[in-house]
Formats: C-alpha cells, sequence, structure tokens
C-alpha cells in the first residue's frame, strides 16, 4: 500500500490479486515507459499520487463500487481519470459506471481492452475511457514527464546496469566482479584507461559493501539528505576506493532501518553527481528501480542475470518483455549450481527472446569463498568463469562510446 507521493501514470486498484498482476503486466509490455502502481484500496491511492500530476485510476471488480460511492474524492481532481473492470460490464454495477461516470465498463479480464481504454484515457482525458474510446490513436499519447535529470546522465556517463526480475540469481555478485573487471580490461586495452565505477542502488538491504568488505556510511540515512544536496561533492562521501581493483564504490548511506532502495530520484541524482569522477558506471539496481529511473533507456547495457533454471527463466522473461528488447539488452546467464555444468544457451535466448552476452560456469572459488567470508567470494585465478567475465567486459568496452566520443 503506498505511503509515500508517486509519479504514477497509472494506479490499478484493488484487492483481486489476479486482476492486479495480469493488468499491471500487460499495461508493462505496452507500454514500458510508463510508471504504473497498484494500491489495494481507493484512499490509499489518492493519498499517493502526486497532485496536479495527470494519471488514470484502473478500477478492478472489487474496488468499483466502493469508487463509485465515492465518486468525489476522484472527481475532484480533475488531473485523474478512470477505467473500470467489472466481472459482467452488463449488470447493474456496470449501468451505475455508465449512469454515473459516464464511460463504458471492461471486462475484468479483458486485458487488451483495458490497456486500450488506459491509453485512450491518458491521450484524450475526460472522467473515464471505455471500450469505445480503446480504439483511439495511441500515438497521441503524451510521453510522461521525464525523469528527474536523466538526459543529464546519459550525457555524463556509460552505464552499465546489472539487474534480475527476482533476486537469488547472484546479481550483485555478477556486478561487483564485472566491474573489477571492467577495471583490469580498460588498462590493458584503452590508451587512456577508462575510470570505473560501481553503485550499489538497493541501500540497506545491498550486498556490495559486504561483497568487497568496504563499510557503508552509518548515521543519516541517503534519505534524509535533500536531494537537491546530491551533487558532485557530497556524492564523494559515500564513495570509497576498492584498493584490490580501482573502483569506485559508491555505497549511499543508510541509517540501517530503511529497508527501500534508493528512489529514482535519488540514484539520478547520485548518477549525475558521478559524471565528473568515473566514465563507466556499473549499477547494481532492483528491475523497478531501474525501469522507473529509465536506465534501461538510457544506459549503454541493460544485463539480465538469469540462473536458467525454469523460475528463473520465467521471471527473467516477464523481466525481459517489460524492459523491451532493444540491441542493448541482453542476458547473462549466471550458473550458481554444481552439478549444472553446460546450459544451453541457444534454448534460453529462444525462450527469452533476448540474445545471451555471457554464460558464467559454476566456480569454486566463489561458492568455496562465499561460504568462508563474503568478502572471499571471488573467482579462481585463470578460471573459465573469470576468463568468461574478462570477454565480457573487454565487449563492452568495445561497445561503450570512450568519453568524449560523438
Amino acid at each position: 500500500m503506498p505511503s509515500y507521493l508517486t509519479p504514477a501514470d497509472v494506479m490499478v486498484v484493488g484487492d483481486d490479486a489476479l486482476f492486479v498482476a495480469q493488468t499491471m503486466n500487460a499495461l508493462h509490455v505496452a507500454r514500458p515507459d510508463l510508471e504504473i502502481q497498484e494500491s489495494l484500496a481507493l484512499g490509499p491511492a489518492l493519498e499517493a499520487l502526486v497532485p496536479g500530476r495527470p494519471a488514470v485510476l484502473v478500477f478492478g471488480p472489487l474496488a468499483s463500487p466502493k469508487a463509485l460511492d465515492h465518486q468525489a474524492a476522484w472527481q475532484s481532481r480533475p488531473e485523474l481519470r478512470a477505467v473500470f473492470a467489472l466481472d459482467d460490464p452488463a449488470d447493474e454495477l456496470g449501468q451505475r459506471v455508465r449512469d454515473e461516470v459516464g464511460a463504458d465498463p471492461f471486462e475484468a479480464f479483458d486485458t487488451d481492452g483495458i490497456v486500450g481504454g488506459v491509453l485512450a484515457a491518458l491521450a484524450f482525458g475526460g472522467p473515464g475511457a471505455g471500450p469505445e474510446d480503446a480504439a483511439g490513436p495511441p500515438s497521441t499519447v503524451d510521453d510522461p514527464d521525464p525523469g528527474v535529470g536523466e538526459a543529464e546522465v546519459a550525457a555524463e556517463v556509460c552505464l552499465v546496469v546489472v539487474t534480475a526480475a527476482k533476486g537469488g540469481v547472484g546479481t550483485t555478485t555478477v556486478a561487483v566482479n564485472l566491474a573489477a573487471a571492467l577495471a583490469a580490461a580498460t588498462a590493458d586495452v584503452d590508451r587512456a584507461p577508462r575510470r570505473i565505477a560501481l553503485v550499489d542502488a538497493h541501500k540497506t538491504l545491498g550486498d556490495v559493501g559486504l561483497l568487497l568488505d568496504r563499510p557503508r556510511a552509518t548515521g543519516a540515512g541517503i534519505s534524509d539528505i535533500d536531494v537537491f544536496e546530491i551533487d558532485t561533492d557530497s556524492v564523494l562521501h559515500f564513495t570509497t576506493i576498492d584498493p584490490r581493483t580501482g573502483v569506485s564504490v559508491v555505497l549511499p548511506p543508510s541509517d540501517g532501518t530503511d529497508l527501500e532502495p534508493l528512489t529514482a530520484e535519488q540514484l539520478l541524482r547520485v548518477l549525475i553527481g558521478l559524471g565528473p569522477h568515473a566514465d563507466i558506471v556499473v549499477v547494481d539496481a532492483p528491475l523497478a528501480l531501474a525501469q522507473h529511473a529509465r536506465l534501461t533507456t538510457n544506459a549503454g547495457a541493460v544485463l539480465l542475470v538469469t540462473s536458467g533454471n525454469l523460475a528463473s527463466l520465467k521471471n527473467t522473461l516477464i523481466g525481459a518483455n517489460v524492459v523491451g528488447r532493444d540491441d542493448h539488452v541482453q542476458a547473462v546467464v549466471n550458473t550458481i549450481a554444481e552439478h549444472v555444468r553446460n546450459p544451453d544457451t541457444s534454448a534460453i535466448e529462444d525462450s527469452l527472446r533476448v540474445p545471451v552476452i555471457a554464460t558464467l560456469p559454476f566456480d569454486d572459488g566463489i561458492a568455496d569463498g562465499a561460504g568462508a567470508h563474503p568478502a572471499h567470494a571471488r573467482p579462481n585465478e585463470g578460471s573459465r568463469y573469470g576468463k568468461e567475465l574478462a570477454r565480457l567486459a573487454r565487449d563492452l568496452l568495445r561497445d561503450l562510446a570512450p568519453p568524449g566520443a560523438p
């Protein structure tokens, strides 16, 4: 339940979990650029939405009666539009929607129709959008407000986003070792070695500092800092240098109680602040945060980490549906189980419809080291894992424009 202001374009309201999940997934697939949130009830949804910012409320079957009973709460805000989805649009409740709101409701699982209705509501406004409006041309939909400084981020640094649709696949281990491999590779292949930074966007629950044995600043958390004070100077206060690799490690401070990751605005400000200090920034971030901050659009590379097992592939497929399948979106298969020796890369690519840029084999050094201490979770010297990671780093350096390149 939202307890903070959110710049949502669409708020799906209802506690009917299947409807909410299917609707949000369909909207993400159709328009990955939209900010889509969910709320169990109308009251919290209205409290969370930024006043004055246009948004569409999608009321599910269980939320629609209350939405009709409390129309004044949302109709008093002219920036809000509504789409209703009912189990039976022809019943008495559906007639209430038509009579009182002036829009035809959709069937609850007509996801294509609901998506069209949402896009029509964003494009054409009005108190609600129904099936007839859903045919409106999506090209007329206004682009959502750009994220804070996202254009500046794209201009300042080359981003490599390491993410996953769900945890437990070794995303942070890949991010940490990839940053080290990039630092080693740029020293070998670049005439002017590029400066590498690594950002842990998970905040309190992040493990980058644990894997590198680097302390996170304690006391006041980043949420206690005015977002406009996160700049070129202040970002250095929570940046440390990994002595083994020379990578600048950015660990946003936490008071130890905030379990949320960075906000999109905080992350963008951190990345802008890093501009003068780094040429390539590896970002270890939850997929939802990377999407909300539009890093998945502006990054030079988006690496979706999957373990290759069925559950992980299912989640990665959903992630690829949300992020899109542009050329810079690629998969990394991270083999985290010893008994899986040779994942079928072609089959994985066919399943995800995303190219696999690297297949990292199981590595005893990482597994055994992690058992002793997380900071020892490093690949064995000369191992297949290390060689594959070094190849990936060289390929990324080749593909990412060096500083000052047109």
